[in-house]
């Protein structure tokens, strides 16, 4: 069983710049504007791993990326 993950909203309170970045927890962040450490993320959300798609191939075949 895989561990699960976060997506982590950022926003810098001296900066303002505002990122996400996924971890395995809700855990704090660096600023990556100004370098300032332990920004708290003002929101997290769980993220949801899907099995990829298969796409029809030119010529019938199926897998891969193709038809995207």
């Amino acid at each position: 069983m895989s561990k699960g993950q976060f997506i982590n909203y950022y926003r810098c309170p001296f900066d303002g710049e505002e990122w996400a970045d996924v971890w395995s927890c809700c855990c704090n962040d660096m600023c990556p504007k100004c370098k300032t450490k332990d920004i708290e993320p003002y929101k997290s959300r769980d993220v949801v791993h899907t099995k990829p798609r298969k796409r029809k191939k030119e010529g019938g075949e199926t897998g891969g990326l193709a038809g995207l």
